[in-house]
């Protein structure tokens, strides 16, 4: 029987979900089956599937007797840029589509299949063999910088950091619409939407919420939205994506949560908005680390096109 203990960054998801995650080869269906059955345990007790884990949550899996749900994924390694790597850690610049590590229904490439062909080491580091060095997440639409562990130590102590919110993680990103401040602080709690699939930002936090707190400068605006770098205090799904939601200003391309009512023809069909540019930590020797990434080029033409049509208005 395998067990796993449920990291901050994945607490608030539902227990048959966040099991596909780590075996990407089975469904969904097959591991309610599998809970209901008695194969799955939280903290030592059979748990229902739409149980929403919580950070801690030790979960124990016994091995499916039945392989008819199991399918063959045989991906090819990603193309993943590496900004700095040391013997403690790495740095990467995530490109927009490309998981972090196996979700539901997925049968392409993740980071992981990239991190476990150029260090095979990380292997063995972490809390879960399926997310090897994974200290932290990005969106699978969003772009920008990522560190991994590349040793236990380095993983405990990245962790930490996380967990206490010490880590610097700043975005760019496009919303639509006008800000009415041209700085503010988002202080919302953050959870999930029954039965939607997503998470939503509330004025009082209900039960399984946890806090979250976004600040947001305005760098440019313009007619139908505004060009904003974002920081993080903490690190919850989706924070920047449903935050600025809650304010009115969804992302620009943001399919989830900002739909098509807020389109316009310069900013229709183009990916998710947001960038990870900035991210900074301290390593094992005490020396504050900080890096930076410059918008992709897909992004960057939206706003130059942007500005085109703001200076001709």
């Amino acid at each position: 029987m395998k067990k796993i203990v449920v990291p901050d960054f994945e607490a608030g998801e539902r227990l048959d979900a966040w099991l596909v995650q780590q075996d990407s080869k089975r469904s969904r269906s097959a591991f309610q089956k599998h809970i209901k059955e008695g194969g799955i345990l939280v903290n030592g007790k059979k748990p229902k599937a739409h149980y929403i884990l919580k950070e801690g949550d030790v979960v124990e899996i016994e091995k499916a007797a039945s392989k008819a749900s199991l399918k063959a994924v045989k991906p090819d390694v990603p193309d993943v840029a590496i900004v700095d790597e040391t013997d403690e850690y790495l740095v990467i610049n995530k490109p927009s589509g490309l998981l972090v590590h196996p979700a539901p229904s997925q049968k392409t490439s993740t980071l992981v299949d990239f991190l476990l062909a150029h260090a095979p080491k990380i292997k063995g580091v972490g809390d879960a063999k399926e997310r090897p060095g994974i200290v932290h997440r990005l969106d699978r639409e969003a772009s920008g910088l990522m560190v991994v562990a590349k040793t236990k130590k380095a993983y405990a102590h990245l962790k930490k950091q996380f967990q206490a919110h010490e880590i610097k993680k700043e975005y760019l990103a496009l919303v639509y619409g006008k800000p009415s401040k041209d700085f503010d602080l988002i202080d919302t709690p953050i959870g999930r939407k029954k039965g939607k699939g997503r998470m939503s930002a509330r004025a009082e936090a209900q039960e399984g919420d946890k806090d979250a707190r976004t600040h947001f400068d305005v760098l440019e605006r313009f007619p139908q939205a505004a060009f904003i770098k974002v920081r993080t205090e903490t690190g919850r799904m989706h924070q920047v994506r449903v935050h600025m939601k809650s304010i009115g200003h969804p992302l620009v391309g943001d399919d989830l949560y900002a739909g098509t009512k807020h389109e316009t023809p310069s900013l229709r069909n183009t990916r998710l908005f947001l960038h990870a540019a900035t991210l900074g930590f301290t390593d094992l020797s005490g020396a504050w680390r900080e890096y930076h990434s410059e918008l992709p080029p897909e992004l960057e033409s939206v706003v130059e096109t942007l500005r085109k049509k703001h200076a001709k208005a």
